[in-house]
């Protein structure tokens, strides 16, 4: 049987990865290794994760998801090593769909898809989201997610020298064109449920749109031509956060519902993790 771990870079997080961590505490499959790595913290995080006797943490102290994804997924003893963000709360038959997906030994890499926790009808955003990258898909667009996704060791081990560290850059796309290089293609599995926060639609538009514009600009970087369902996606990225932006601001998760105190609350936006240095 082959064994399992999951990796979570994660930089000041502590308001999300309790949730995380409980997740994947509730599995029907419990994975066989868990490694969170801490990149540079203030706040709670790394105490959070060390609360969790199946958690194994790591300190990286080189800046940026690049090094944390890596030094994660380098030191995973697992034979499948899967990624997913601190902000991602995984089905509870997350783990023994991937071990199954897996038992498939043509099956190198695969995604799933994800929703949004902390807004109302999560549910039906898992399948909005669901529809949509089943299009992307059909317009040649073959995809890894870095806040659902898996790999084979061997695969990750073909590729991990190659990978790109460029600003602005989708790392997880990237995984996807050096391992394109190889002749292998991503799988994409709508049973490999998730939900994650909706925080990127406190980015400004211009912000926004700069960074989902990473799609794109990882195709054009390996001088790879930027298939129809890409540009899909990107599309339904900017129509969902335009659409979606003013309830994001006013919806309160704790309260479940809008509430004009957490629209008025300051909030600052995340920096796209690629380019925090």
């Amino acid at each position: 049987m082959s064994t399992l771990s999951i990796v979570i870079p994660a930089y000041n997080e502590e308001t999300y990865l309790n949730a995380c961590l409980d997740a994947i505490a509730g599995q029907t499959v419990t994975p066989d290794e868990v490694i969170v790595v801490d990149n540079n913290s203030s706040d709670r995080t790394a105490e959070i994760a060390r609360s969790y006797s199946f958690v194994t943490v790591i300190k990286e102290s080189r800046q940026g998801l690049y090094f944390s994804r890596q030094v994660g997924l380098d030191s995973a003893s697992g034979d499948i090593l899967c990624r997913i963000d601190a902000d991602t709360i995984i089905d509870e038959h997350w783990v023994e769909v991937i071990k199954q997906a897996f038992n498939n030994p043509a099956t190198e890499a695969i995604s799933g898809p994800v929703g949004y926790h902390d807004m109302p009808f999560s549910r039906l955003s898992l399948k909005g989201e669901d529809l949509c990258l089943r299009i992307a898909r059909r317009g040649k667009y073959e995809f890894l997610m870095g806040a659902n996704m898996a790999i084979r060791r061997r695969a990750w081990e073909l590729v991990r020298g190659e990978l790109c560290n460029e600003p602005f850059l989708f790392e997880d796309i990237d995984i996807a064109m050096h391992l394109r290089g190889h002749d292998i293609f991503p799988v994409y599995l709508p049973a490999m449920s998730a939900t994650v926060s909706s925080r990127r639609f406190e980015d400004r538009p211009k912000d926004f749109m700069r960074y989902i514009g990473g799609h794109s600009r990882t195709f054009e970087h390996h001088a790879y031509e930027t298939p129809a369902g890409v540009h899909f996606a990107e599309g339904i990225f900017a129509l969902v956060y335009l659409g979606t932006k003013p309830l994001h601001m006013a919806y309160d998760p704790e309260l479940k519902r809008p509430s004009l105190t957490y629209l008025l609350q300051k909030r600052t936006a995340r920096p796209d993790p690629m380019s925090i240095s």
